[in-house]
């Protein structure tokens, strides 16, 4: 190594690696090396010269062994400097960090977003489960945590009501967690924040014995109801005893919007008083009712029924309450102003069960325009929930039909749109007990001319409506000569559910049939271009829905025309 690439010490100026004694060894240096390789005496003539080698090379080392040190300590300088520099540019990166760019109303997005992220989670804990506990009054949540961050972040949190309006006090106390006094004060402080903005509202009753008073929600709720004017979306869950902590409120929901009741007994009848708690709400047009409908079944008093637009009938996710028809003949004819309706119901098993009769005359509702039915656990006994209200209801402005779980009845939907004159225009069946020639039938009809948006298919592997070649081939446009086969005219969006049974070639011909219109589109006039093509859970996810590499370029090709596909998994 030459001198010129040499580095110099900046402490004492010793230039690193630089040999100070001769680059050619003497004569005396190899000589000592050759009687190190033997047990020769060293020669009488030469002994005071080697024993001077060798005292100026032990001199040697003890100079080497200075600067060694020297630069130890210039390298503990360098590397204490590096770290404190590393330090301040770590230090440095926040001020520098875009996020301190930002605008502030980019920044409430965000804020907004962790506000509905963490909401969703507590919510997705069942009020028994630990997690749950305390909702929506742990500070380690949004929006608490955000107003920790910084002097501008707390002052924007504070300036955002909208991030202050949901409370949830949806827990059950087990025996891990009891009433904690300090979450009052921050249960008021929040309803402070949030101003006089629309509240949404997620409570939990249940009966406590008097020997533990701390093991109830009741003194959050009455903070809560402090603004009960302000409740615009609630969800109440409980027993009847439970749901008594809103008797002194009753009335005092002015705001109420949107009311979700998950009931837990099914011994509710009409002298249970706590189901008339929102009688008197007047801007109530929502309405879901999860568990026992008990209560409400006989009379029609306990809810402002004729107000509702929108109405759900669930059961819980493990069936307890069975949601035979009889439940909802009596409380539909309550809902006559009904736009949107989604049912929950259960084939009665006739080896067990008392069939349940449908009324005589039949429930016109004139608004309803989305009717959404769900058979969760079908049978093979007669009649068909499903049918069952199919055959009862006259629904002249029905545009949109969801049937998500053991439709059987193909012939009761047939009579449903003929008795209702309706103008269909989405139908959705999936999970259905149809077979092969019973669909294809559906289908082909007349009255599903004006279907834009069409959902078929099933998640079981086994199922006979797995789509198909046989079905596809059923959607494609033919008008050959005297041939002619034109089945959904008006078709605009298919999505295709369930496991792929059909080949990609009979899949791009149907397309194909479907956006080329030529002679069809010009002789018929009333034929519309398919738009999109949207296929679910049809391979595993990270896989192609399309595999065929010839199908792929003719989709390829659709697509630069305006066609959209999209594959779901």
């Amino acid at each position: 190594m030459s001198n010129s690439t040499l580095y110099s010490c900046t402490n004492c100026g010793l230039r690193v690696g630089e040999r100070k004694s001769s680059a050619i060894d003497p004569p005396s240096s190899a000589a000592l090396d050759a009687l190190s390789k033997n047990n020769d005496p060293p020669p009488p003539l030469e002994y005071h010269l080697l024993k001077q080698r060798y005292l100026e090379t032990q001199s040697r080392v003890t100079s080497l062994d200075g600067q060694v040190l020297r630069l130890q300590n210039s390298l503990r300088a360098v590397l204490a400097e590096k770290k404190r520099l590393m330090g301040r540019l770590q230090v440095w990166k926040g001020p520098l960090h875009p996020i301190r760019r930002l605008p502030d109303d980019i920044l409430a997005y965000m804020f907004q977003t962790c506000v509905d992220r963490d909401l969703e989670a507590i919510r997705s804990f069942d009020p028994s489960d630990d997690a749950r506990y305390p909702g929506t009054l742990d500070t380690s949540r949004a929006p608490w945590c955000l107003g920790q961050v910084c002097k501008r972040w707390r002052s924007l949190t504070l300036s955002l009501p909208k991030l202050w309006t949901n409370f949830d006090i949806g827990w059950k106390y087990t025996d891990v967690y009891e009433y904690q006094p300090q979450l009052e004060p921050l249960l008021a402080l929040q309803l402070q924040r949030c101003r006089d903005l629309p509240l949404t509202v997620s409570y939990c009753g249940e009966e406590v014995d008097d020997s533990e008073p701390y093991r109830s929600n009741q003194r959050f709720l009455m903070v809560l109801c402090s603004r009960s004017f302000q409740w615009e979306d609630v969800t109440v869950r409980g027993d009847s005893l439970g749901l008594n902590h809103l008797l002194p409120y009753k009335g005092l929901f002015p705001s109420l919007r949107q009311l979700h009741l998950y009931l837990e007994e099914d011994d509710w009848d009409d002298s249970v008083k706590e189901a008339f708690i929102f009688e008197d709400s007047p801007n109530l047009t929502r309405l879901t009712i999860t568990g026992a409908h008990g209560a409400f079944t006989s009379s029609s008093t306990q809810l402002p029924w004729t107000q509702i637009t929108h109405y759900t009938s669930k059961e819980f996710d493990d069936p307890q309450y069975e949601l035979k028809n009889d439940v909802h003949f009596r409380l539909l004819p309550n809902m006559p102003n009904l736009e949107v309706c989604v049912l929950d119901c259960v084939d009665v098993d006739d080896q067990i069960d008392e069939l349940v009769e449908a009324p005589w005359a039949p429930l016109k509702l004139s608004l309803l325009r989305t009717l959404v039915l769900t058979c969760g656990e079908p049978t093979d006994s007669e009649p068909s929930s499903i049918g069952q209200l199919l055959d009862w209801l006259v629904l002249p402005n029905l545009r949109c039909l969801r049937l998500l779980g053991g439709f059987r009845a193909p012939t009761s939907l047939i009579g449903l749109l003929e008795r209702s004159s309706c103008t269909l225009r989405e139908l959705e069946i999936i999970d259905t007990r149809l077979d092969r020639s019973e669909l294809l039938q559906l289908v082909g009809s007349n009255l599903l001319r004006e279907i834009s948006t069409f959902t078929i298919g099933k998640f079981r592997n086994h199922s006979s409506t797995s789509i198909s070649d046989v079905l596809l081939k059923r959607f494609k446009h033919v008008f050959s000569g005297k041939q002619k086969s034109i089945v959904l005219p008006k078709l605009q969006h298919l999505v295709l559910h369930g496991t792929k049974r059909w080949s990609d070639e009979v899949l791009l011909d149907v397309v194909a049939s479907r956006r080329d219109l030529g002679m069809i589109g010009t002789l018929a006039g009333s034929i519309t271009r398919l738009e999109s093509l949207t296929v679910r859970n049809a391979v595993l996810k990270g896989k192609s829905s399309i595999v065929s590499q010839a199908a792929g370029e003719r989709l390829r090709v659709m697509q630069q025309g305006g066609f959209i596909f999209e594959n779901q998994c």
